[in-house]
């Protein structure tokens, strides 16, 4: 405060001020010392304006506060409050804060006296120049910005931000900071602080959950730092829900009372009865953009509202560079269902509904299906599905089609769409699963006729195409299956690659490695031509092979790099016929001394063995026996061994499989005299394949369980037998050293 020579120049409101809004607050105990922070912060003493904009709960009094104690400059606190909107009253305190960091010049207090003609732009323009002039480096710290909403108080700030000494610092904190600071910003002179820099990542959520007294596991951590975006106070509310709620981290929701008394009190208070009704009506949306919010709300005007949200600090995220997209935090958002529940629970199918017409209607299809869910409209998904399905796949998110299938399932109607079960079916035989392919393919099979003509070909094109694919009645049973799948498709169908494909390895299969290649040639031309890039992937890959079996190995090479640079451009890592390209580009590596290069191959394909089920007999066989090759040839018996009982257990249910048994019986007798050089690095199981990637993720083993569809028992002694095999002793050594032998991208 100043002292009393000043006080009888200071108008009569500044002799009713409360003295804690020119104090710092004090630190809750248990808060965690954000160092890094406090770090950047004194790292910046070049800028001249510091700008912390969060929402509410993100420690942004907690962080400055610690930082000024740890700055030797002279410092001083303001606290705005919705009164200072008038520009005499903010004048006065700008004026007893300034003055307390270094004495101003009488007339300075003096222009505030109200009543005097131009006294308040005689008041801004003395004390701007008496800012500038003030010689003690300084730091002042404006809390709350966000109370600040007229435009020449908001003008002031501005130009006091200009003028900053050298050395001294004007930080502007708030939920939502409006001052204008474009041409600072452009010059350099401004730092900026948001929500993601004070987000806590995991270590730091660790110290403020055991600081609020909850005992929380190591994937504890990482699940509730997820689920509260690294939220400080959502961690600390986490804590105390893990308490009333028995330590379950499943009851940490932004709709618990806890979370949402609080959310209540910070979000609501002064809102407009629109603005909650947008609140809590664009809760249904994934993300949000302003045509979305005006087809699902049925009224304009959304663009205004979103942009006033995001500037307000109300847990609104920005997607985009342009602010044309955004969404809510996780917690808001389940606090913000549930207020709709409360207050307009017959609403929620009717926007659910709204929001998948318009997706669809602008082209955001796997959106629409999401919605049309919600909405509980199954025909829409169903018809949403099959429109979405492929590209889906071919982008790789396969999370989102086992979502959709699962939904498709429950309903029970893949008898009332013959087509889709199709679909399905050849897209979870690519996925690996098996018992789903084939209950979707018996579904196809039940189907009710009259879908005469799909995608331009007639039904049972597809069918025939989804037989070869499954190979259930072995090589012969396929060839004719593809045959016919190739005659009925459509000329133009991109799918006739993939029959003659599949019509080229079942040659393959059969000992005809003659009209094998020449049927693997017409496939990849096709695909070519319609860009198709899988199946010419596939087909190149095949080629290679059989390259190799009569020493062609330039030819193979070739194929090889041919086939490499396809799955570059397709990003075609993860699809399941990849594996026996890496497989094929093992054996040249192998043939041409690069025993390294090999193993690297050879690890890259065994990532992919949880897709190689018998769901493909065919490619699964066939990769897993030149797999097995190779690692004969590295001296791995133990990699060997068991790539070779992969093999044989998927040959017990699909036997008639043509010259495959007798390959795997040949690797068997050469196995037999090799000695194992590296023993187990490799020899994991398709179990294990499948628990190794999920170590790495948050999950426990019971919630790896579920997603495996296995007791956490089983989970459990997949994970001992990992660790033993990788020579660890810990879920962490094991990631690590899985990582090292590349067998998990790092």
């Amino acid at each position: 405060m100043p002292d009393g020579r000043h006080a009888s120049m200071l108008p009569e409101r500044a002799l009713r001020i409360i003295d804690p809004k020119l104090q710092a607050p004090r630190i809750r105990p248990g808060a965690v010392l954000r160092s890094d922070l406090i770090e950047r912060l004194r790292r910046e003493r070049g800028a001249s304006v510091f700008v912390v904009s969060a929402p509410p709960g993100y420690g942004k009094r907690t962080l400055l506060t610690r930082w000024l104690a740890r700055d030797r400059r002279k410092h001083a606190w303001l606290t705005l409050d919705a009164a200072d909107n008038e520009m005499a009253r903010l004048l006065t305190y700008l004026a007893l804060t300034f003055d307390g960091i270094h004495p101003l010049p009488g007339e300075v207090l003096e222009g505030i006296r109200p009543g005097k003609k131009n006294s308040v732009d005689h008041a801004v323009s003395t004390l701007v120049s008496a800012v500038a002039s003030i010689p003690t480096p300084f730091i002042l710290v404006v809390n709350e910005c966000h109370a600040l909403q007229d435009r020449t108080c908001l003008r002031l700030l501005e130009r006091l931000a200009e003028v900053v000494p050298e050395r001294s610092t004007l930080v502007l904190s708030g939920r939502g900071v409006e001052v204008p600071l474009a041409r600072l910003r452009a010059s350099g002179r401004v730092v900026d602080m948001g929500a993601f820099d004070l987000a806590m990542d995991e270590a730091q959520a660790r110290t403020l959950l055991e600081n609020a007294g909850a005992r929380v596991r190591r994937q504890d951590v990482a699940e509730l730092t997820r689920r509260t975006e690294g939220w400080p106070t959502g961690l600390y509310l986490a804590a105390m829900v893990m308490k009333d709620a028995d330590g379950s981290v499943e009851a940490v929701r932004g709709d618990h009372w806890l979370i949402a008394d609080y959310l209540s009190s910070e979000l609501m208070p002064g809102l407009s009865r629109k603005t909650v009704a947008f609140l809590t009506r664009t809760s249904v949306l994934d993300r949000l953009s302003a045509p979305l919010c005006d087809a699902v709300l049925r009224a304009p005007g959304s663009a205004d509202t979103l942009r006033s949200l995001a500037r307000s600090g109300s847990f609104l995220v920005p997607l985009d560079e342009h602010r044309e997209w955004y969404r809510y935090h996780g917690m808001v958002r389940e606090f913000l269902r549930g207020e709709l529940n409360r207050r307009e629970p017959e609403l929620e199918p009717l926007l659910f509904e709204r929001a998948a017409v318009w997706s669809e209607a602008n082209g955001m299809l796997e959106s629409a299906v999401d919605y049309a869910h919600a909405a509980g409209d199954a025909e829409g998904v169903a018809r949403l599905v099959g429109r979405v399905a492929k590209s889906t796949y071919t982008a790789g998110r396969s999370a989102s089609l086992s979502r959709w299938f699962t939904w498709l399932e429950e309903d029970g109607s893949l008898e009332r769409h013959s087509a889709l079960a199709v679909q399905g079916a050849v897209i979870q035989a690519l996925l690996g699963q098996a018992a789903e392919a084939e209950r979707w393919a018996d579904a196809a099979e039940r189907g009710l006729p009259g879908e005469a003509d799909f995608a331009g070909s007639p039904f049972e094109a597809w069918l025939a195409l989804l037989r070869a694919l499954l190979c259930r009645e072995g090589v012969e049973r396929m060839k004719d299956d593809a045959e016919a799948a190739a005659r009925l498709l459509a000329v133009s169908s991109p799918w006739r690659a993939s029959a003659v494909l599949l019509s080229g390895i079942a040659s393959v299969l059969a000992g005809d490695p003659d009209d094998a290649d020449a049927r693997l040639a017409d496939a990849t031309a096709l695909a070519e031509h319609a860009g198709a890039k899988a199946p010419a992937m596939a087909a190149l890959a095949e080629r290679a092979l059989l390259a190799m079996g009569v020493s062609r190995w330039a030819t193979a090479r070739d194929h090889v790099d041919r086939a490499r640079t396809i799955s570059t451009t397709a990003r075609a890592d993860a699809y399941t016929t990849t594996a026996l390209l890496y497989a094929a580009s093992a054996r040249l590596a192998l043939h041409q001394g690069t025993k390294e290069e090999a193993r690297s191959e050879v690890a890259r394909a065994l990532r992919l063995q949880p897709r190689l089920t018998y769901a493909m007999p065919h490619v699964a066989v066939q990769t897993f026996l030149e797999l097995a090759s190779v690692s004969v040839a590295l001296g791995d018996a133990s990699a060997a061994g068991t790539l070779l009982r992969e093999a044989r257990q998927i040959m017990r249910r699909r036997p008639e499989l043509g010259v495959l048994p007798g390959f795997a019986e040949e690797i068997r007798e050469r196995l037999q005299s090799v000695r194992s050089e590296t023993p187990g690095v490799a020899a994991l199981t398709s179990a294990e394949w499948r628990v190794l990637p999920l170590l790495s993720t948050h999950l426990s083993f019971r919630e790896i369980g579920e997603q495996l569809h296995v007791s956490p028992h089983t989970v459990k002694s997949q994970a001992m037998s990992l660790y033993r095999k990788l020579g660890v002793s810990s879920r962490s050594e094991a990631i690590g050293r899985a990582r090292e032998l590349s067998l998990l991208e790092a």
